[in-house]
């Protein structure tokens, strides 16, 4: 067992100025079964494909033929900010997973530590509930103890959280679930590697049917029976606390699927183009929790 005293963090919907946003609390319930563990591969590259022909999907490689350029991420194809930082995160080309170029998230100085700082992909709209979906990234994190880094899939369109996966800063995995007691980051049994790349594949509505399987390198290690409060992937975000101590860390190959399962949409979704309006939401993680694992072998 462990015993989890989480800092509270909210997410909110929000209006978008400059790159910025406030957040208000948001609370709601779901269940959860925990699944088993696995030994990470320690290529220092990704081992997967790119898989750039997959039909319907959403794909963002950071390369210069999607429109990114080495520098500040904002305003860049499509993506946001947070937090009104003008430094973080960037598009750099010094350690990609494929190609040439990715995106990096580091510390913003000019911010406090505490600050939620990183990347909102473009809004693909509303999406029709009950669908299957899949998302994946490769994340190459440099060192354990400094900032805990987040991918977090929501639907703006209701204002709901979809998933939420945190990296944190001892080289653990949580997620945020709710076995009994309200929503809270469960330890997954899963360390992230460390300094080499690692897929995270995230399935919603596994096989057509309610939930949330979680995958490390191909490799099943949570799952859980309802999504946050929504079941429908619009938009990813991936941001740190800002708490970082010399590292940095790295993404690269964002693929959002949403045709992933039968009952997809028959084409591509399209970003909702200059959107003043814009939803982040953040889940409320202060309560005390004794984490209890069933391992399945």
């Amino acid at each position: 067992m462990k015993v989890f005293y989480l800092v509270a963090l909210v997410f909110c919907f929000t209006t978008l100025s400059s790159h910025a946003i406030s957040a208000e609390d948001s609370v709601h319930s779901a269940e959860t079964v925990l699944l088993n563990s696995f030994v990470a591969n320690n290529e220092t590259k990704s081992d997967y494909p790119v898989e750039k022909g997959i039909a319907g999907a959403m794909m963002y490689f950071f390369e210069a033929g999607e429109g990114f350029s080495p520098g500040f991420l904002g305003g860049q194809a499509g993506w946001l900010v947070l937090s009104g930082s003008t430094a973080q995160p960037i598009i750099d080309n010094s350690d990609p997973a494929n190609g040439t170029q990715h995106m990096q998230l580091g510390q913003d100085s000019s911010l406090p530590a505490g600050t939620n700082i990183g990347g909102l992909s473009p809004d693909l709209g509303p999406q029709p509930a009950g669908n299957e979906s899949r998302v994946f990234i490769d994340v190459k994190i440099t060192a354990i103890s400094g900032s805990s880094y987040t991918v977090f899939a929501q639907a703006p369109s209701t204002a709901q959280g979809t998933w939420n996966v945190s990296f944190d800063s001892t080289g653990n995995i949580l997620v945020a679930d709710n076995i009994g007691g309200g929503y809270v980051y469960i330890d997954s049994g899963m360390d992230w590697p460390v300094n080499t790349y690692f897929r995270l594949e995230v399935i919603t509505n596994p096989g057509g049917l309610p939930g949330i399987d979680y995958y490390l390198n191909g490799n099943l290690f949570y799952s859980q029976v309802t999504m946050l409060f929504s079941d429908k992937v619009e938009q990813i975000a991936i941001y740190s606390d800002n708490n970082n101590s010399g590292e940095v860390a790295n993404f690269d190959n964002l693929v959002i699927d949403n045709n992933y399962g039968s009952g997809g949409p028959t084409g591509p979704a399209t970003p909702v183009p200059s959107l003043s309006v814009f939803g982040l939401i953040l889940l409320s993680l202060a309560l005390l929790l004794t984490v209890r694992r069933k391992f399945v072998h």
